[in-house]
């Protein structure tokens, strides 16, 4: 192999660099070309720019002097004494005797400074040179320092910080940086980029990438908004905060009594969804109707219950909400309201006891407000019913408000022994839970319809009793009597969610 095969070949690029280099003309190293100076030596690798330098270092920097009026040379003669006409002196500079202060006449030893210094009360004489003399010239401007490029890239560099700084004190007020799909753009605690939407505010999450817990930050306070004045402005304000309370969507039901029939069920599909607000002077039923458009449909369009709300708060009348349809009660009415279904006795209810509003449903004949009206009912679920018996308990005195009607106003539960170990518990008044559709029941535990034998869920899963997902437990032959055990579901509520820990800080 010849020593031109081992030789690592050139890149292009080094090629061109090894072209470009020149010796030092003082030590002869090879200096790239383009440079100024000699890497080894520091000599300047072009003689006309070494000239330009030592031009540069010979000339001085202009001294910059302000003209004084002869008045003030004359004062200042004065005061300084002979001493200071005494400009050669030959002694090195080791003259003892006391210099003459501009403000006072000499002193002759440092006990006559502290004999002669002024008191504290007396005010120090001013400097000459700084007192306005009358007729003085004014000052000759020191001539202004020439422009450099460098000089108009660091304002330019100050003014982006500058900005840069707003913007980041703005995005901090706002909660997030808005994104063009209408999101927000926040970073969870360990610095990752996760786009979330406007209604999550308020909320947890994971981040998708570390799995790290974060909180979307919550809409600001509008702090432009002035604050009211006057008794309007303070009955308002009071107005929307007494109707606090709202039920949404709850069915309101409009029965006139030639078309009533008595069958199960026949009223769970007639009805309309209204929302009731509460507050002191009243209850306030509700039929919201579609958004309202602007010209052929189109337009900013208002939630309606954005514009029953902004009545309101603006301290109209209730009565005057503009709605499809309202009803208002006075407290005074609402001591005629009373429960129809269920009923504690069957032979004093007006359906004969039939459920027909829905069986476990709970349904509430509203007042009538003249004579001509049909009917009016209102029927809930039994979280529904529980938010209405506390509000006119609260604020109109219906104490116990449906309660001798069998309606469970508190979650209660029955206590069970498992055969495999330990107890659990079971929900009481399925029939009501099991009719809203705001509650999801959960198994707890199964009972033998033979003998009563009962066993949580937890054990019978660890057990394998009945198979994967109890499929064939009806089949399953019961530990105690040996009979078909049988499909008897014990249910209850789903444990509630642990509270979501905060981020950690970073």
């Amino acid at each position: 192999m010849s020593p031109e095969d081992t030789e690592e070949p050139m890149l292009p690029g080094n090629v061109l660099a090894k072209q470009s280099l020149r010796p030092c003309p003082e030590c002869g190293e090879s200096v790239r070309g383009g440079m100024v100076r000699c890497w080894n030596c520091g000599a300047f690798m072009n003689p006309k720019i070494q000239e330009k330098f030592e031009e540069m270092q010979a000339r001085p920097n202009p001294s910059t002097y302000t003209a004084m009026s002869a008045g003030e040379a004359a004062s200042l003669t004065a005061q300084a004494g002979p001493e200071a006409e005494e400009e050669d002196d030959d002694d090195g500079g080791f003259q003892l005797s006391p210099i003459a202060p501009l403000g006072g006449a000499l002193v002759g030893s440092p006990t006559s400074l502290l004999s002669s210094a002024p008191a504290k009360d007396e005010a120090p004489a001013a400097i000459p040179m700084l007192e306005p003399v009358k007729g003085a010239e004014a000052p000759v401007e020191a001539p202004a320092r020439p422009q450099n490029p460098a000089d108009a890239l660091l304002d330019i560099a100050m003014q982006d910080d500058t900005e840069s700084a707003r913007r980041r004190k703005k995005r901090s007020a706002t909660g997030g940086v808005r994104t063009a799909s209408g999101g927000l753009m926040i970073f969870c605690p360990y610095g990752c980029r996760v786009e979330v939407k406007e209604q999550h505010r308020g909320m947890t999450g994971r981040c998708p990438r570390c799995r790290a817990p974060f909180i979307v930050p919550v809409d600001p306070p509008d702090y432009s908004v002035s604050k009211s004045k006057g008794a309007g402005d303070k009955s308002a304000v009071e107005q929307s905060v007494a109707y606090g309370r709202w039920i949404q969507d709850a069915h309101l039901h409009v029965v006139p009594p030639e078309k009533l029939v008595l069958k199960p069920d026949s009223l769970v599909k007639v009805f309309t969804n209204v929302d009731l607000g509460f507050g002191p002077e009243g209850m306030v039923v509700v039929t919201l109707g579609k958004k309202a458009g602007g010209m052929f449909g189109g337009g900013d369009k208002k939630d309606p219950r954005d514009v029953v709300l902004q009545h309101l708060k603006e301290g109209k009348p209730p009565a005057e909400i503009p709605a499809a349809d309202k009803l208002f009660f006075k407290p005074e009415q609402l001591q005629e309201m009373r429960v129809v279904q269920p009923v504690a006795n069957r032979s004093q209810s007006m359906f004969a006891g039939v459920p027909v509003f829905g069986g476990g449903r709970i349904a509430v004949q509203l007042p009538s407000l003249a004579d001509t009206d049909p009917p009016r009912y209102l029927s809930f679920g039994i979280t529904e019913f529980r938010a209405l018996a506390q509000a006119v308990s609260e604020l109109y005195g219906l104490v116990d408000f449906g309660r001798d009607c069998g309606i469970p106003m508190q979650d209660q539960f029955t206590e069970h022994r498992c055969t495999y170990g330990g107890a659990f518990k079971s929900l009481n008044n399925l029939e009501f839970y099991k009719a809203d559709p705001t509650v999801k029941l959960v198994t707890v535990g199964w009972k033998c319809a033979g003998c009563g034998l009962t066993m949580s869920e937890e054990g019978r899963a660890k057990a394998d009793f009945g198979g994967k997902g109890a499929k064939g437990i009806a089949k399953a032959k019961c530990p105690k009597c040996q009979q078909k055990f049988g499909e008897v579901r014990l249910e209850g509520l789903p444990p509630a969610a642990p509270e979501a820990e905060p981020a950690p800080a970073t």
